[in-house]
């Protein structure tokens, strides 16, 4: 990834992450210290003294590029890097730059078990870098990549901005997290402090289906903005690579085992999915995964593209594409919109102008709503829920976004219950279908009790909301049906109608509702293991 361009200064005060002050102190205690990512292995020597970070000299200097030499007589420290100059002294609270500016330390070079340590802070500031503190996680962020200064002009949601850049303006959003609707809230008032103010970013290049650059936050004091919303619960790790992931990971992680933000929330569906797993889950609907996590959101296109590929094998021909991702294709979205349509999964008024909205995270509302079309379960058509076949408990996720993990373990459950209930369905059409042979043999005899018999079946199928009582019910009917046909027969009010042609449309009912009978009880045990 080519990261881009720096920042040096400006002042911004973001008192929510700061604690209404413009330089962020340091508590006693370091956990971990990361450089443009990278975790830096001398900062299990870090110790505080007087409220600063004290490191390793040569650690820091050679890691921000610089050639250090050690003067032990006067025990002076003499760093080079590209022209720049830095000396320190053991023991002395002043350091000079350049050979021309002196500058006041916090705190003075010391040597402790054999290293020299020298502020953090200084050295890194001094060398032009960003340094940051995320205090829940007790870490230290070192920005040495160069950055741009730029002006937030308008804060446009709770993870975008827009700002100046040469005289143009850019929509910018955080890199590396996606902010969890739950916690829309709370981010977009910490963020929306940057209104009118100057930050440092650092952006990728190439932009999201929003057409927005992706990029790193800091205030002028170098505290990571992007880092302090991970740790504090605000969103998800996304699943792409970029320099900083194995902290943003770590950060994420930390919020979990702490129940903060988001991870406070009990997710009951796709939770403790590993990614092995969830590449395995996809791989069985016939497709592979492309760059993405269990816990990263998936698009409303793409949870019907797995839903469309569980549910019809004739799908995977429509579409081809045989990896899923976030991102498809404005024609492959359309194919999934237009066969989704044919099987009556989506209706007119999912659309917005003909579309679905292409990028738009799909939600608890989505899923229960196509589901139920896809299972026939919408419109009263039965009493049944998605929840009664073990697929869906909507209530635990109302209002809730959907991840991969989740959606992924939904359509393997509707992917269970399908063939079940279409089996089920369409038994009961079947019944139907000899219900009106029937009726119509009674008619064409003369024969009212027949023809009622024919005309009740179809009257009890239609009014529909069946349960595994009422199907009991009918099979019951159906049962008995032949024998007070026969005693009517039998008492002379009609003997033109044959028994064995009785018979033979009896015993296809019979058949037709054990299947459903069957069919039903296979449908809502077969997410019990």
């Amino acid at each position: 990834m080519s990261m881009v361009q720096k920042a040096m200064t400006g002042v911004l005060v973001f008192s929510l992450l700061l604690g209404g002050t413009a330089k962020a102190s340091i508590p006693s205690g370091v956990n971990s210290i990361y450089m443009d990512g990278n975790d830096l292995d001398f900062g299990k020597f870090a110790t505080i003294a007087d409220g600063s970070t004290m490191v390793p000299m040569r650690g820091i200097f050679e890691r921000l590029g610089f050639e250090v030499n050690w003067n032990n007589q006067e025990q002076i420290i003499h760093a080079v890097r590209d022209g720049q100059e830095i000396n320190l002294q053991i023991g002395r609270t002043t350091a000079q730059l350049n050979k021309t500016t002196t500058v006041n330390l916090p705190v003075a070079p010391f040597l402790q078990n054999d290293l020299t340590l020298v502020p953090l802070r200084f050295v890194s500031e001094a060398a032009g870098s960003l340094v940051g503190w995320e205090e829940l996680t007790r870490t230290i962020t070192i920005d040495s990549l160069k950055t741009d200064r730029v002006k937030v002009i308008e804060v446009i949601d709770e993870q975008t901005i827009l700002i100046s850049v040469n005289d143009s303006k850019v929509k910018i959003t955080l890199l590396g997290i996606q902010v969890n609707p739950n916690m829309k809230e709370k981010a977009l008032k910490e963020i929306k402090q940057l209104q009118g103010k100057y930050i440092h970013v650092s952006m990728e290049s190439g932009t999201d289906p929003y057409n927005r650059l992706k990029g790193y936050l800091f205030l002028e004091d170098g505290t990571f903005i992007n880092a302090i919303f991970i740790a504090r619960g605000y969103g998800l790790v996304e699943a792409e690579e970029h320099p900083w992931k194995q902290l943003f990971t770590i950060l994420e992680n930390k919020a979990k085992e702490a129940n903060r933000g988001v991870w406070s929330y009990v997710t009951p569906i796709g939770d403790g999915i590993s990614q092995a797993s969830l590449q395995q889950k996809v791989a069985g609907l016939g497709v592979t995964m492309g760059n993405v996590q269990m816990n990263e959101y998936i698009t409303r296109e793409v949870f019907l593209h797995l839903l469309l590929e569980a549910l019809f094998p004739k799908f995977r021909y429509v579409l081809l594409a045989k990896t899923v991702s976030n991102v498809l294709q404005n024609e492959d979205v359309q194919k999934i919109v237009d066969y989704a349509l044919e099987k009556g999964i989506l209706a007119a008024n999912d659309l917005v102008d003909g579309k679905l909205e292409p990028g738009k995270i799909v939600t608890s509302e989505d899923v229960v709503k196509w589901l139920e079309r896809a299972l026939n379960l919408d419109g009263g058509k039965t009493s049944f829920t998605l929840a009664d076949f073990g697929v869906f408990e909507e209530s635990d996720m109302k209002g809730r976004e959907i991840t991969w993990g989740a959606a992924l373990t939904v359509v393997e459950k509707t992917k269970k219950v399908y063939p079940y209930l279409m089996q089920y369905y369409e038994s009961l059409k079947s019944t139907v279908r000899n219900a009106t042979e029937l009726q119509k043999l009674g008619e064409s005899t003369g024969n009212a009790n027949v023809a009622k018999e024919g005309q009740d079946i179809q009257t009890m199928i239609a009014l529909g909301k069946f349960d595994t009582k009422t199907i009991d019910q009918l099979s019951d009917r159906v049962i008995n049906l032949g024998s007070s046909l026969l005693e009517s027969i039998k008492s002379g009010v009609v003997q033109i109608i044959s028994k064995d042609e009785l018979k033979k449309i009896q015993n296809n009912l019979k058949s037709d509702v054990k299947k459903a009978q069957d069919a039903l009880r296979n449908a809502l045990k077969a997410n019990d293991k």
